[in-house]
């Protein structure tokens, strides 16, 4: 009997100690599943911190690009109008010179001799020399003409005023209400309003004051169709039009922006290049 009673204690602590393997077994098979679980989560978080990476160095590049295009087109504007101010300047000099020159030939056919230089300008002590005042002038007035304006958040810009078409299918206005947000370099530009349907959307830019004509004239930017569009570097300082159609045809309804701005960080660093 006693053997048989321990044989019965040891089959009791055999089937306890069985169950608690058996629970932790099952424990440890649900930590290790939360475990997979935490690696597979920290897995995709560090996918979408690498895309996040790249996609901020990309955008840092295209703003560096973005700057650089920007202060090359307007050096060579610069440029141009330097070469212009110079021009009459220059061809003067040597209508002087060559006019000097006949002058001082007598008519024997001798050469008088040169008329003596002017006399030198002495400018005040601590004043800087003029020729240097002179060209902090050209410098400033350059500045002035070419700097591109500077906005710290985009505008709202509405649709142009056009008389009402009584004859356009019984007034039904296909496009109404237009509007653009936008006119800063790296913010696209986000048109919205009433449509009735899909409208046709075209952009375009204003050409440049500089050619002396067509002031008033746009040009079509080929590749920019839809209701969004994000300014580059050739469109700063420059109006911006869009004009939507109607999917059933009927006039243009417009909207133009001011001149496309600079953020005042990009302004400032433009501004102490030139």
């Amino acid at each position: 009997m006693a053997a048989v009673a321990g044989r019965r204690a040891d089959d009791a602590i055999l089937e306890t100690m069985t169950q608690q393997l058996l629970q932790i077994s099952s424990v440890f098979l649900v930590q290790q599943s939360e475990l997979q679980q935490v690696r597979d989560r920290l897995k995709k978080e560090l996918v979408r911190v690498n895309t996040i990476s790249e996609a901020l160095t990309s955008a840092a590049q295209q703003h560096q690009d973005a700057v650089l295009t920007v202060i090359q087109n307007y050096e060579s504007v610069a440029a141009e109008s330097a070469g212009d101010a110079l021009g009459p300047v220059a061809a003067t000099s040597a209508a002087a010179v060559a006019a000097g020159t006949a002058a001082s030939v007598s008519e024997g056919g001798h050469r008088a001799p040169p008329p003596p230089p002017p006399p030198m300008q002495m400018s005040a002590p601590g004043a800087p020399p003029p020729h240097l005042d002179q060209a902090l002038a050209r410098q400033q007035s350059v500045r002035q003409v070419h700097l591109p304006p500077v906005a710290s958040q985009p505008s709202v810009f509405t649709q142009l005023p056009a008389p009402p078409d009584e004859d356009e299918d019984e007034g039904i206005r296909y496009v109404d209400n237009l509007k653009v947000v936008g006119g800063l370099l790296g913010t696209p530009l986000k048109a919205s309003g009433e449509f009735v349907g899909t409208p046709e959307a075209t952009w375009f830019r204003q050409r440049s004051s500089l050619t002396g004509r067509g002031e008033d004239r746009f040009v079509p930017l080929g590749a920019a169709q839809g209701l969004e569009y994000l300014p580059t570097a050739d469109d700063v300082g420059a109006v911006l039009r869009l004009e939507c159609v109607g999917p059933y045809g009927g006039k243009p309804v417009a909207v133009e922006t001011s001149p496309i701005a600079l953020d005042p960080p990009t302004h400032a660093e433009l501004e102490a290049f030139l």
